[in-house]
């Protein structure tokens, strides 16, 4: 590598004859370790040689990925004065320098040009360049692994998923995998398979130096309960009385064929002041009234009208507890499935009750109506998913309330279509393999959405998350909100908060003029560490988790976000209560809660 032969032998000069400088912004400086030694003529020497003003750069030469050094500047000929020093890196990519101090990051292997600039008294500009070579550190041996299951009980031909953590999180992760016994089940990548034999198995992940964990899996004949109930609670609102969309969606999933008996699909529907639609079906259910809570189910592609229930707002906890009490008794299942059918607003709720002045379900309502039915019918294991056929409900903190009861959660970052769901399209998957890995059939419904909506609209999401990662995440983003705290404190520093977040991709937003006030995750953070240095590891590692939490993203063109976003009240657009009623992210919710105090009296 190329040095700077001039500034070591300046320096050297001035260590050997006991000069220490310090500059700040309008002094200069000498680099008072250096290991080189040189003599007082080859000082002179250069010194004559040429008396162009300039920055010299030193420091370590080298960083590791993921590490930190710090280089300094100095001024040549002796006696340069400068200010305002900035630093840039040539490629960010490989590595990246703080503006104001000179600290170095390594981010991916490769050599970048650093480049340090300042002016002289006379407003002349100086500059210095130095080559550091960012180096990938060897993988060290993994200390631990384990698994995501101990232990998991499968029916014949049926099919499940487990993952493996190999620690430490810089260690290789190369995991090999291994069944006990083939004739029973196989496994691929962690994706376990039953055979048609009943019996005991176990799976056995093996890392690269011969670190082992197991998950015993039991292989069960095929039992009383059915596969899967999906139960569809529909508030049709004006989505129903304006177009019929509400019963054309029901329709859509009556007119799927090849149900299989071991799957149910059932419905409540109100919150519509009327319904538009025909559907056909047996018991002479071909219209849905809006005048009572109305249950039925599909079977042999009839549409049945069970016993209705007397009118109750849909966006009523109890009125989704009772529903789903229904569900699990009368129609009992080894996994469950909800969609919530209607409007979504974000942190403001779902299923928006047209006849009942707009009452909705916020997610702490959700959380009390699965809570209360699960215990009502001794529904032990966490329902498979619930999904949000409906606008902006991808949000962390609905995200971590749902963990208590669902293994997994569908939903939008984006206003979605009125259409919904394209579920002709995506019920064949589960019809025609009911023991489908649940990431799989969330993959099918939001990627035929995207489809189908894409003829109509062109800036839609879908992502699906993987709730039993909810609580590491939280873990996670709490550290950098309690470090963001102590940092974001004065109204300069509130000012400066306000820009970063508001700068972020920003979803349900009418312009500059209206929005519910979430950002994507992702986004946000890379602003924020970018307006605060000190937040730089701890936003990183929200980013990292936040893409352990997303199991599956897509979009349309423009919209591109991690799939998850975060609340903060730049807008005002959800009053203080309401947010913090329904979230678990206290040092967050305490750190907004004093921003929107201080923005516009947010309360």
């Amino acid at each position: 590598m190329k040095k700077h032969l001039l500034a070591l032998l300046i320096s050297a000069a001035l260590l050997l004859t006991g000069c220490d400088f310090n500059f700040g912004d309008f002094s200069w400086q000498t680099n008072s370790d250096s290991s080189q030694e040189i003599s007082s003529s080859e000082i002179e020497s250069s010194s004559e040689e040429d008396n162009t003003p300039r920055l010299v750069i030193s420091g370590e030469t080298t960083v590791l990925v993921g590490e930190k050094i710090a280089l300094s500047a100095t001024a040549l000929p002796e006696g340069t004065t400068f200010s305002g020093l900035t630093w840039k890196s040539s490629d960010r990519s490989i590595a990246t320098v703080t503006n104001s101090s000179g600290r170095v990051t390594g981010k991916a292997a490769g050599t970048v040009k650093i480049t340090a600039s300042a002016k002289t008294p006379d407003s002349q500009v100086i500059t210095g360049e130095y080559d550091v070579t960012v180096t990938v550190p060897p993988a060290p041996d993994p200390t631990s692994i384990t698994l995501s299951k101990s232990s998991v009980s499968l029916r014949v031909n049926g099919s499940t998923t487990i993952s493996a953590t190999v620690l430490p999180s810089n260690s290789d992760k190369i995991v090999t995998w291994s069944s006990s016994n083939e004739n029973l089940a196989t496994v691929s990548g962690g994706k376990i398979t039953a055979k048609e034999t009943t019996g005991d198995v176990t799976i056995t992940a093996r890392t690269v130096n011969g670190l082992t964990a197991s998950c015993n899996v039991t292989i069960n004949p095929i039992p009383d309960k059915d596969t899967y109930t999906i139960m569809v609670y529909i508030s049709g609102s004006n989505l129903e009385s304006d177009g019929g969309l509400a019963s054309m969606d029901i329709e859509e999933i009556r007119k799927t064929p090849n149900q299989p008996d071991d799957i149910n699909i059932i419905f409540q529907t109100g919150g519509s002041t009327s319904w538009k639609r025909n559907i056909i079906g047996g018991n002479g259910a071909n219209k849905v009234s809006p005048n009572e809570l109305g249950r039925y189910h599909i079977r042999d592609n009839d549409f049945i009208k069970d016993t209705p229930e007397e009118y109750a707002s849909m966006g009523a906890s109890d009125t989704l507890r009772d529903f789903l009490i229904w569900g699990f008794k009368d129609f009992p299942a080894e996994k469950y499935g909800l969609i919530l059918w209607n409007h979504g607003g974000a942190m403001n709720g779902c299923c928006y009750d047209d006849k009942a002045n707009s009452d909705c379900l916020t997610a702490d309502e959700v959380e009390k109506a699965v809570s209360e039915a699960r215990d009502n019918q001794h529904v032990t294991d966490k329902l498979e998913f619930i999904t949000y056929d409906a606008c902006l409900m991808a949000v962390q903190d609905i995200a971590e309330i749902n963990s208590h009861n669902f293994n997994y959660m569908l939903s939008s970052q984006e206003s979605e279509g009125g259409y919904g769901y394209d579920y002709d399209a995506w019920l064949p998957t589960l019809y025609s393999n009911p023991d489908v890995d649940t990431v799989e059939l969330l993959t099918k419904i939001g990627d035929t959405f995207l489809t189908e909506e894409k003829k109509y609209y062109n800036d839609q999401t879908q992502s699906a998350f993987d709730l039993s990662k909810m609580a590491s995440y939280k873990e996670t983003f709490e550290a950098f909100a309690a470090k963001a705290r102590t940092i974001v404190t004065s109204s300069d520093e509130w000012s400066t908060f306000k820009s970063a977040i508001y700068s972020a991709k920003k979803y349900g937003a009418d312009g500059n003029t209206y929005s519910f006030d979430i950002f994507d995750v992702r986004s946000a953070m890379n602003k924020v560490k970018a307006a605060y240095s000190d937040l730089e590891d701890e936003a990183d590692a929200v980013i990292a988790a936040v893409e352990e939490v997303v199991a599956y993203e897509n979009h349309h063109t423009g919209t591109t976000g991690c799939g998850m976003n975060l609340f903060c009240p730049i807008y005002g657009g959800t009053t203080k209560s309401t947010y913090q009623k329904q979230t678990n992210f206290t040092n967050w919710s305490a750190l907004v809660s004093k921003y929107g105090k201080w923005y516009n009296s947010w309360y």
